[in-house]
């Protein structure tokens, strides 16, 4: 999985201004997946997978962030 952020902005004395977008393409994969069999002290069920649980991404976004230092 590729992930494109961007980042630009521009400062002047004690004034800066950066535009930001994260995930620029929307990619939409599954981060991380995880299977969650039932285990038991004795293994009865533990041959039978019993979900999983994925991790999603977030999605874009987009913004803009301003600063000023005193």
């Amino acid at each position: 999985m590729h992930t494109v952020n961007l980042r630009v902005g521009l400062s002047q004395g004690r004034t800066s201004i950066e535009a930001f977008v994260t995930n620029l393409f929307n990619t939409t994969a599954y981060t991380t997946i995880g299977d969650t069999s039932v285990l038991v002290s004795n293994f009865r069920y533990s041959t039978y997978s019993s979900g999983l649980i994925v991790g999603l991404p977030d999605l874009r976004t987009v913004g803009v962030q301003m600063k000023y230092e005193f």
